[in-house]
């Protein structure tokens, strides 16, 4: 990511030069050799661009593939176990990200607070907690709150939902922040990448899970395969 900021800087900051020296005070031929090494400075610059998106698109290929291949093993469980499964994930990350910040939390405490009738032992309560206290950002906690009323959508319905029905696949339009590529997919492949963001945002910061969704490099984790 450094590389491509310093490509970046480097085309903003070689037209500022060239521009410079209309006001250069040396000779012509400085003034020329000056304008030959910028030139030089912007066609390497831009290569490196090139190059860039040329590795990007490849690697964003073939993470689109792997995660297609994952998305199949996933779903081929049923939709109902599926989304129970991948919401306990995303709860438990989440879990972990509060319980990191109890340094004196000891297992009596902890048993008391998330789990039974505690405070803290419901989803709802812990995305709430977690917001107030500023562990994730207001938009992640949006979105927490989104996959938990989805969540509840399958556990409570009178009959077996799938991800063909309307009414689910209104809800999983409604979740942000998964990649133009695998939005095209449907809304299986909607939701298993809601999930990969929502464990990346959790798990490394939510301007990571951004940066990796833009260059297309968020996958769906192992360990909501295994």
């Amino acid at each position: 990511m450094s590389k491509k900021r310093n490509v970046r800087t480097e085309l903003e900051k070689i037209p500022l030069e060239l521009k410079a020296l209309d006001s250069f005070e040396g000779t012509s031929e400085e003034k020329d050799r000056e304008t030959q090494r910028l030139m030089r400075r912007l066609k390497r610059a831009v290569f490196e661009t090139e190059s860039y998106v040329k590795v990007l698109e490849g690697k964003k290929r073939e993470l689109l593939d792997g995660f297609m291949k994952s998305n199949e093993t996933l779903m081929s469980r049923g939709p109902h176990g599926v989304v129970l499964a991948y919401t306990q994930i995303v709860d438990n990350e989440l879990t972990r990200v509060i319980q990191s910040r109890m340094p004196s939390l000891d297992k009596h405490t902890k048993e008391t607070l998330f789990s039974g009738t505690g405070g803290l032992a419901t989803f709802s309560a812990r995305i709430y907690v977690a917001k107030a206290l500023a562990l994730i950002e207001p938009k992640l906690a949006a979105e927490l709150h989104k996959l938990r009323k989805f969540r509840n959508m399958f556990a409570h319905s009178d009959r077996v939902l799938t991800f063909d029905d309307e009414q689910v696949a209104t809800m999983v339009e409604k979740f942000d922040g998964v990649m133009a590529d695998i939005r095209a997919l449907g809304p299986k492949a909607m939701f298993s990448g809601t999930i990969a963001v929502l464990l990346t945002a959790l798990r490394e910061g939510p301007s990571a899970a951004e940066q990796k969704m833009e260059a297309g490099v968020v996958q769906l984790p192992d360990s909501a395969i295994g």
